[in-house]
C-alpha cells in the first residue's frame, strides 16, 4: 500500500516538472524574439533617415555665430541698438579692444581710427573730438556690450540679424562667403517636397528645420558627401551635396592698408641721430654737417606731472636748419623717467588723450615730421597702459603724416628698465623700433665691460625679431658714441670698480695722455685698452672707427631700417664720415 502512493506521489510531481518545462521554455523562446525584434528595430534605425524634430530652444538669447558656428556668445538689442559683447570682440574683432573701469569707457582702436564710447551715455570720441554715438555701451554683470555701430563705423565687422530666430551672424573683413540654393526636386518628382537640415553630417542626425525649394544658403564647409550651411533663418546644419546648386562667391570687403608716411612708404633708411637738449637747443650755426644722416631727434618733450602736461623745449630753429640740410626732425617724448608720474599720466583715458593732443599741437607748430617715444624707467604694472598709449597715439599721428617710433631696451630681468615693454604689440602699432643696444655693462656695473659688445648688441636686436615678431623693416639698431673708462682699484683684497663716459673725442684724448695702444678683441668685436698706473687699473673697450664699421654692417646684414646714434654731441668728424647707410 505504501509502495503505490510513493508512485502515485512521483507521478504527480512528474507531471508538475513537465509543466514547468514547457512554461520554462516558453519563457525563453519569448525572450528571444523579443531581442530578435529590438535587433531588427535597431538595425532598421540604423539604415533609414532619422524623422525625428527635437524641440531645440537656444540657451542663449540672440545666439552669435561665425563662420557656421554657434558661439558661447549672445547680443543685445535690435538694428541701431545692436550691441555685441566685448569679450566676443576681443577674441574674435578686436584683440586689442579694451574697457577701461576707472573712466567707464570702452576704448576701441585700429591702424586707422581711435573710438570710444561711455557706459550708459552714447557720448564718446571718434579719432580725438567728440562724437555722439546715439546708443550706449552697457555694462550687465560681468559683461560690457558695445555699439554694432562703433564696429561699423571702424571697418572691423558687418553682421546679418535674422529675425525669425534672433541669430546675429558676425563677418569679417576678407571673409569670403559662399551662396548657394537648396534643390528639392532631386529626390521627388513633387516640387513641393522639401531637404531636411540634420544637426550632424548623418541621416541619423535629428533634423533641426525643413528647407524649402530654392531657399538660398550659406555654405561653410564640405565634410564627406554633406555641406555646413546656414540658412535663410540662420539655423546651422547639414544637408546632403546633391541637394544644393552654387551660387555666386562674395567678399566682405577689406579694411583700406593704412597709408602710412612719407618716409616710411618709400623705405627710407633711417640714419637718426639724438639730439640731447638739457637746458638749451645747440646753436643751428654751429652743427657739423653729418652729411650720412637723414634724421635729428631733440629730446624736447617730457612729462611734466601726472595729468599728462607736456614740457617743452623746442626750437624752431633747429627744424629749420634740419630741413634746409634735407633732414628730417622726430622730436622725442620721455616719460622723464620718473616711474610714479608715468603712472599717473598712463592711468585715464582723459590724461592719455591729453598727452595725445599736445603732441599733435607740437607737430603742427614746430612742422615736425617724426614723433620719438622714450619711456624709460617705468613700473612693470604699467606695460598694458602704455601700449594702450602707443595704441591710441599712433592713429592719429599718422593722419597728419607724422612718423611713429619708440625706444625699447636689449630684453633683460628688470622691471623698470626692460619688463615694461610688451615689443610685440608696440611693433604692431609703430613704424619703427629703435632698440637702445647699449648699456651692456652701465655706469654702475659691478664689473668692468663694454658698453656694447657686437655679439650682444646682435643678440639685442635679433631676440626681438625671433621672439617678439617684430620684422626688420621696423627695427633700427641703436649704436653709443661714448665709451666708459674703467677703473679698477684693489682695496683690502677686493677689487673696486667704477666708470666715467666720455665721448670719441674725448677717449682718443684720455688714449694719448695715458698711451694706451689698443689690440683688437676677438670676442667683442672692438678695440681694447688697459693701463695700469700704480695699483689702478685702467680699462676700455673703444667705440671707433672699427666699432662703427661692424656695427653698420651688422645693422646691413640683418636687413634693419637703418641706425640710431646717441648723442650727437659726442660723435667725432670721422664718425659723421663713416655713420652712412
Amino acid at each position: 500500500m505504501r509502495r503505490d502512493n510513493r508512485n502515485n506521489q512521483y507521478s504527480k510531481y512528474a507531471a508538475r516538472s513537465s509543466r514547468r518545462s514547457k512554461r520554462g521554455g516558453c519563457l525563453f523562446v519569448l525572450i528571444g524574439l523579443t531581442i530578435l525584434l529590438f535587433s531588427l528595430w535597431q538595425g532598421w534605425k540604423a539604415w533609414s533617415p532619422n524623422e525625428e524634430y527635437p524641440k531645440l530652444k537656444p540657451s542663449i538669447t540672440q545666439p552669435i555665430t561665425w563662420n557656421g558656428e554657434y558661439t558661447k556668445y549672445g547680443a543685445r538689442g535690435k538694428g541701431e541698438q545692436l550691441l555685441l559683447p566685448l569679450t566676443a570682440i576681443q577674441e574674435r574683432i578686436m584683440p586689442q579692444a579694451i574697457y577701461e573701469e576707472k573712466s567707464e569707457l570702452v576704448i576701441l582702436t585700429n591702424d586707422h581710427h581711435v573710438a570710444t564710447v561711455s557706459i550708459d551715455d552714447g557720448t564718446g570720441t571718434w579719432n580725438g573730438k567728440s562724437y555722439n554715438w546715439g546708443v550706449a555701451a552697457e555694462r550687465v554683470k560681468d559683461e560690457v556690450y558695445v555699439p554694432y555701430t562703433i564696429l561699423k563705423q571702424l571697418g572691423v565687422v558687418d553682421v546679418r540679424e535674422y529675425s525669425d530666430n534672433d541669430v546675429v551672424h558676425v563677418m569679417l573683413p576678407g571673409q569670403k562667403l559662399q551662396l548657394a540654393n537648396i534643390v528639392a526636386g532631386n529626390h521627388s518628382n513633387d516640387s513641393n517636397v522639401s531637404v531636411k537640415l540634420r544637426e550632424g553630417a548623418d541621416d541619423n542626425a535629428p533634423i533641426a528645420a525643413d528647407l524649402k525649394d530654392s531657399t538660398q544658403v550659406y555654405v561653410w564647409k564640405s565634410e564627406g558627401n554633406w555641406s555646413r550651411i546656414q540658412d535663410d533663418q540662420g539655423r546651422i546644419g547639414y544637408i546632403k551635396q546633391d541637394e544644393l546648386v552654387m551660387g555666386e562667391q562674395s567678399t566682405i570687403p577689406n579694411i583700406p592698408a593704412v597709408k602710412l608716411p612719407e618716409f616710411v612708404e618709400k623705405q627710407t633708411p633711417v640714419a637718426l641721430a639724438w639730439e640731447a637738449v638739457y637746458s638749451r637747443n645747440p646753436d643751428p650755426a654751429k652743427l657739423p654737417q653729418m652729411p650720412g644722416i637723414n634724421v635729428i631727434s631733440p629730446t624736447w618733450f617730457s612729462i611734466a606731472d601726472g595729468s599728462g602736461k607736456i614740457d617743452n623745449k623746442a626750437d624752431k630753429r633747429l627744424v629749420e636748419w634740419a630741413h634746409s640740410q634735407q633732414k628730417y626732425v622726430w622730436g622725442l617724448f620721455s616719460n622723464s623717467f620718473d616711474p610714479e608720474r608715468t603712472t599717473e599720466a598712463l592711468a585715464t583715458y582723459k590724461n592719455r588723450s591729453y598727452m595725445t593732443e599736445q603732441l599733435l599741437a607740437f607737430v603742427k607748430q614746430y612742422d615736425l615730421d617724426g614723433i620719438n617715444i622714450d619711456f624709460e624707467n617705468v613700473n612693470v604694472k604699467d606695460r598694458d597702459q602704455l601700449t594702450q598709449f602707443v595704441r591710441e597715439l599712433t592713429p592719429l599721428l599718422r593722419k597728419e603724416g607724422i612718423v611713429v617710433s619708440i625706444d625699447v631696451t636689449a630684453k633683460s630681468g628688470s622691471g623698470n628698465w626692460s619688463r615694461f615693454l610688451d615689443r610685440a604689440e608696440l611693433g604692431r602699432s609703430v613704424d619703427y623700433m629703435i632698440v637702445m643696444a647699449y648699456d651692456e655693462h652701465w655706469a654702475a656695473s659691478p664689473k668692468a665691460g663694454s658698453v656694447a659688445s657686437l655679439p650682444w648688441s646682435r643678440e639685442a636686436v635679433t631676440r626681438i625679431m625671433e621672439e617678439d615678431g617684430v620684422p626688420a623693416k621696423k627695427m633700427v639698431l641703436g649704436m653709443p658714441l661714448y665709451t666708459r673708462i674703467w677703473t679698477e682699484t684693489h682695496e683690502n683684497g677686493e677689487v673696486k670698480v667704477s666708470s666715467k663716459a666720455l665721448g670719441m673725442k674725448s677717449t682718443e684724448e684720455w688714449m694719448k695722455e695715458h698711451r694706451a695702444k689698443p689690440v683688437y678683441s676677438e670676442s667683442t668685436g672692438q678695440n681694447y685698452a688697459e693701463v695700469s698706473e700704480g695699483n689702478v687699473k685702467y680699462r676700455v673697450w673703444l667705440e671707433d672707427e672699427t666699432s662703427i664699421k661692424a656695427r653698420l654692417k651688422m645693422a646691413k646684414e640683418l636687413n634693419l631700417a637703418g641706425f640710431g646714434v646717441w648723442v650727437r654731441s659726442l660723435g667725432n668728424e670721422k664718425a659723421w664720415e663713416l655713420l652712412q647707410y
